[in-house]
């Protein structure tokens, strides 16, 4: 993807594109723990001595080279559904089956809202989320 981009390094760098794109993959998995909390857990397995230990600027920096580029077109070769209708389980009754992991919905504040789906449990300003199964 790199390469296809032409987003490679033109100098030898502490985190090389392709590790840049692995880094940008793991914030996804780690949201919660910031750049520096993000390399430590992709890098957690890995012996310390053959890792880098890349500031939070470096690591802004080399996310911001790499740019959207090499993301993109890794979305738009994946994307998609990947079973077929000859795929066992793919379909039920006619229907695809979709499965949604840890997906949290946010719907307008509104009246009708707030009548067809619930308010949060805590008393919040957030807005009404639809109700599950």
């Amino acid at each position: 993807m790199v390469r296809v981009t032409g987003r490679t390094e033109r100098r030898v760098r502490l985190l090389p594109a392709r590790v840049v794109v692995y880094f940008v993959l793991a914030m996804v998995l780690f949201g919660d723990c910031g750049y520096r909390g993000v390399w430590a857990a992709l890098t957690a397995r890995w012996p310390h001595t053959a890792v880098p230990d890349p500031s939070t600027a470096a690591l802004r920096q080399a996310r911001r080279r790499l740019g959207p580029e090499p993301l993109a077109l890794l979305f738009d070769r994946l994307r998609g559904a990947v079973g077929t209708a000859a795929t066992p389980g793919v379909f039920w009754r006619g229907l695809r089956l979709v499965a949604w992991d840890g997906t949290c919905l946010e719907v307008a504040d509104s009246e009708a809202n707030v009548t067809h789906f619930r308010r949060h449990a805590s008393r919040t300003t957030r807005p009404a989320t639809p109700r599950c199964g």
